[in-house]
């Protein structure tokens, strides 16, 4: 039957040149598509092959590439001591110098801490970079006592932790430089507390001493007046003697005043 209907449809012109109906056979499309999935089947582990490789090319070549890290540490905290100058030194231009030698002086420290994370496991000979090509420690171009801390490192060498012990390594040197100002400050407190009291123990003796002074004063005052009373007295008593001996009238005058001492006094 179905060769009748399709020997009918050739026999009718009006019925050519249209697509067949369904059911009379795949579309073109459906054909592309068939071909397209058999060939993608007989060629799967090519193209499976082909995806790891690229893969681990990708991969691999992440791997390799760089990143840079920076860290900054300000001196203002466990900074290095410099020598002191004279006040007529202190200008800017010395003051920028001395800047610039502290700088100095916290990065070789920071170098010497790095190089003693460095050689600690699990580092040694597994870091993918070096301390003398890839860490840079210098000045921070921005000043201000700024030390600045530079690296360059494969990502499979795992930088983060290597930076990580450094900061704390840096961050136990900064504490204990704090604990030794700290204690030394400690010291400077109680030994001023101490200078406080003395000078405190001074001024109650010299406060009593100048009381005991103003005593003294106001009884010395008091026996200056009795002397000069009694001299007074004894000079009338001279006068009277004389006068009685030459017969004239005698001046009444008051004797046996007598002479105060002083508490204490022997005399």
């Amino acid at each position: 039957m179905a060769g009748d209907e399709q020997a009918k449809n050739q026999s009718n012109p009006q019925l050519q040149g249209y697509p067949p109906t369904a059911g009379y056979g795949p579309a073109e499309d459906e054909i592309d598509l068939a071909d397209l999935a058999a060939v993608l089947f007989r060629w799967k582990w090519v193209i499976i092959g082909l995806t790891l490789i690229f893969g681990c090319a990708a991969f691999g070549a992440t791997s390799v590439m760089t990143e840079k890290y920076r860290a900054e540490t300000i001196l203002q905290i466990g900074q290095v001591p410099v020598p002191e100058r004279s006040v007529s030194q202190i200008k800017q231009g010395t003051i920028n110098i001395e800047m610039k030698t502290r700088e100095e002086a916290a990065a070789e420290k920071l170098r010497g801490f790095a190089r003693q994370v460095f050689a600690n496991p699990p580092f040694k000979g597994s870091t993918g970079f070096s301390l003398q090509n890839d860490l840079a420690v210098s000045a921070s171009e921005d000043g201000g006592g700024i030390v600045e801390i530079r690296l360059k490192a494969p990502r499979s060498a795992d930088p983060l932790d290597f930076l990580t012990r450094l900061n704390e390594k840096l961050i136990k040197d900064h504490e204990q430089m704090i604990h030794m100002d700290r204690a030394s400050l400690n010291s400077r407190i109680t030994e001023t507390k101490n200078r406080i009291k003395e000078h405190q123990a001074k001024k109650s003796s010299f406060l009593k001493r100048i009381e005991r002074l103003k005593k003294e004063a106001s009884f010395l005052k008091q026996e200056l007046e009795t002397v000069r009373e009694q001299l007074s007295r004894l000079v009338q008593a001279v006068h009277n003697a004389g006068a009685a001996a030459a017969g004239e009238p005698l001046e009444t005058f008051l004797l046996g005043t007598e002479l105060h001492r002083p508490p204490g006094s022997d005399l």
